[in-house]
């Protein structure tokens, strides 16, 4: 640590106007972040008194204004830094309660609903009907018996299946196990006008298909004359599940699929039509009075806060009003970032520490934002906001007129297109070896080192 007699030595032979300068500056900022200056008021008498040409003064007050610019900059961007922290902060709060609704539909799905035995047998009923009026496609029939998947979605670089009718055993068998049930009255084929009728298929009334048309249709996909996936006739080709569970030799497929599931469907879900339903059901035993409807059935507890809705369109605003000026504040940050660190090359002087934490700090907090984004990817539509992207600061840039901004208010001090000078134009006499001065500063340096940072 440079001594009181140290300075006093350095002082007396004398310092340029810029070597004056740049040590006020270190002190001033070490003294001003807590770290501890190393100049006394005396010491500072001293510098000013041993200033004896105007140009020596001239550079020394512009390193005085300069540091006040600096200062106030510094200020400033923490306040921007901090602006962006908390209004992020404030949009997490506003996605938390849709977090936690998708987090309750989870949980819901796992926990079994209940019912009693009067609603478990009637909405039993009610879907077994559901089921047994619906539809299986011609496809779906060869795919169960022959056990080969004929719709696949592949995983990336995942080759495509080779789908042979002419040479695989399962799908040739298949098929004349099909014809056989045509040809005997065990299937009777239906034609569905269009693929989106298939899911309410229950409710409508469809024409049957001639036998004949469909025992062809199946010889040329034996022959190769038709491919399964040329054209829509396999999958529009349907049979009633009513007559599958009547085929002793298909029941056992679909038989299974008849028991009860709490899920299938809006019109014999366990619970209201408008909560998660659940993959299990339990049937209660005992229920009071209280806890059952006029039907009988039992009344579901929203345990969860399910009808809690938070105001989606209104936090939509929120959300958007606020992100804007996150981001706009982070683009300033960069930006006085920017111009900080060409002062501080220009100039030699360290003293960016605190705006390394700030943007450390910053970047943190969009850490935490985009996980938040990441965990609600997929659900915007059914969370009522519009999708979120995650905030990629290393994307981000400033706006040329923030960067014209904070560079002319350093010129004020350092002059017109300082940023654009030479470095070697800035460096003093403080940098030449071999004198009383460099040693002091090589000094500073090391001290500086071990206090956690270089300065200058």
């Amino acid at each position: 640590m440079p001594t009181k007699a140290d300075i006093k030595k350095i002082l007396s032979k004398g310092l340029t106007g810029r070597e004056a300068g740049k040590l006020v500056f270190q002190d001033n900022w070490l003294a001003d972040t807590g770290r501890g200056g190393f100049l006394s008021e005396r010491d500072m008498s001293s510098l000013k008194a041993g200033l004896k040409t105007d140009r020596d003064i001239k550079e020394y007050n512009s390193y005085v204004r300069l540091y006040k610019y600096v200062d106030y900059t510094l200020k400033e961007v923490r306040i921007s830094s901090l602006e962006a922290e908390s209004y992020l902060s404030y949009i997490y709060l506003l996605l938390q309660p849709y977090e936690r609704a998708e987090a309750y539909r989870l949980a819901y799905m796992y926990i079994p609903a209940i019912v009693t035995q009067r609603q478990y047998e009637e909405l039993s009923a009610k879907q077994r009907a559901h089921k047994l009026k619906s539809v299986v496609s011609l496809q779906e029939v060869i795919s169960t018996l022959s056990g080969v998947e004929l719709e696949y979605v592949l995983e990336e670089d995942e080759p495509e299946p080779v789908i042979d009718f002419q040479k695989d055993e399962r799908l040739i068998q298949a098929v004349e196990r099909i014809k056989k049930l045509l040809k005997s009255g065990k299937l009777k084929p239906l034609k569905l006008e269009k693929w989106k009728d298939y899911s309410h298929s229950h409710k409508l009334k469809i024409p049957a298909q001639p036998v004949k048309e469909v025992v062809e249709m199946l010889d040329k996909l034996l022959t190769g004359e038709l491919q399964y996936d040329e054209g829509d006739d396999v999958k529009l080709t349907v049979f009633r599940i009513k007559d599958i569970y009547e085929s002793e030799e298909l029941r056992g497929w679909v038989s299974g699929w008849l028991t009860y599931m709490p899920d299938y469907d809006e019109e014999t879900g366990a619970r209201p039509a408008d909560m998660m339903q659940s993959q299990y059901v339990a049937i209660i035993q005992n229920p009071l009075p209280r806890d059952l409807d006029k039907r009988g059935y039992w009344i579901e507890k929203d345990y969860l806060g399910h009808s809690l809705k938070p105001d989606a369109k209104k936090d939509s605003k929120a959300i958007a009003t606020f992100l804007y000026a996150s981001k706009e504040r982070i683009k300033v940050f960069l930006g006085v970032q920017s111009v900080l660190e060409a002062i501080s090359r220009v100039i030699e002087v360290d003293f960016l520490e605190d705006l390394e934490q700030w943007r450390q700090e910053l970047q943190s907090i969009v850490a935490v934002f985009n996980s938040q984004i990441d965990r609600l990817d997929g659900k915007w539509e059914r969370s009522g906001l519009p999708e979120l992207k995650p905030i990629k600061i290393g994307r981000m840039k400033a706006s040329a007129s923030t960067i014209k901004y904070f560079r002319e208010r350093m010129a004020l001090a350092l002059g017109g297109n300082w940023w654009e000078e030479p470095r070697d134009n800035f460096k003093t006499e403080v940098d030449e070896p071999d004198t009383l001065a460099q040693e002091f500063s090589e000094e500073l340096e090391e001290v500086l080192k071990k206090r956690g940072g270089s300065h200058g």
